[in-house]
């Protein structure tokens, strides 16, 4: 009678099925946990920000994972403990990451592994980046040539790169390929203010130039000219000061004589013409 009354309660069949349901997830925990994914096949730091690390992760084998878990070192690896990194970005089998909260100019080496869904990681990547976070650094000044003025209303300025690119080292090495960019802004000598936004400067690695023209001979000019690396910071200022531009070429055959004016020529005219009257009026007389 107690054994039929405990089969048709409901208490009896729900403590059951909790029985039966956890009995199912604990069977499935090491078949879960067996689905390893594969490695990374690579890691490449791509850009360092305050206190950030930007990475690319290439993962070409897909099976079983589900995100990536990092690892930080900041004692030469000695000790990796986890950290946490936010996917940005993934074009398959590219994936971008950012490890967020580091110290700025501390050297910190990067270590990633796949992962499934129930946080069962691959091995680490052996290979082992480094980076050292910077806030807001800037490339130092480039080192200017003579500026010079070879036409009328213009300017010639060179210079060559700063060796100072505003990275924090050691990553400055793997990036420099990359090297700068530069923008430059002008204004007359005579006016406090630099009122113009920041120009490019048309690209040339090998021989950095600026040309400008259109200005006026007479009037003096301050010219600015700064580098600007591939994490977008501009670095300091080239300043150069009360730059004159050359003046009109002289006329053919260096003859700076000044030609008459059309009302000077009328009255010459004229004054010839009153001339030869007189000449002519007194030759009559003396007929």
């Amino acid at each position: 009678m107690i054994f039929r009354t405990t089969l048709h309660s409901s208490r009896f069949w729900a403590a059951l099925r909790a029985v039966l349901t956890a009995v199912a997830l604990i069977a499935a925990v090491p078949a879960a946990m067996a689905q390893v994914p594969a490695p990374p096949d690579a890691v490449s730091i791509t850009a360092i920000g305050d206190q950030t690390i930007t990475l690319v992760v290439t993962q070409s084998d897909s099976t079983n994972f589900d995100h990536f878990i990092c690892a930080v070192s900041s004692d030469s690896g000695v000790t990796w403990p986890p950290t946490a990194c936010t996917q940005t970005g993934s074009t398959a089998p590219s994936y971008t990451l950012e490890i967020a909260g580091l110290t700025n100019g501390t050297i910190y080496q990067v270590q990633v592994a796949a992962a499934s869904a129930l946080d069962a990681p691959s091995a680490f990547t052996t290979a082992v980046e480094s980076a050292r976070p910077v806030a807001n650094e800037g490339p130092g000044a480039p080192t200017v040539g003579s500026p010079t003025s070879p036409a009328a209303g213009g300017l010639s300025i060179t210079w060559t790169a700063p060796t100072d690119l505003g990275y924090g080292d050691p990553f400055a090495t793997a990036v420099a390929a990359s090297v700068l960019r530069y923008e430059y802004r002008q204004k007359e000598s005579s006016n406090p203010v630099w009122g113009g936004a920041w120009l490019p400067v048309a690209p040339n690695p090998s021989n950095p130039l600026l040309e400008l023209s259109g200005l006026t001979s007479s009037t003096n000019y301050d010219v600015e000219i700064r580098a600007v690396n591939n994490l977008g910071k501009a670095g300091l200022p080239l300043a150069l000061d009360n730059l004159l531009p050359a003046g009109p070429p002289p006329p053919p055959g260096g003859n700076t004589q000044a030609i008459p004016t059309l009302g000077e020529w009328g009255i010459l005219i004229l004054s010839l013409l009153l001339a030869a009257s007189i000449m002519l009026t007194g030759r009559r007389r003396r007929g």
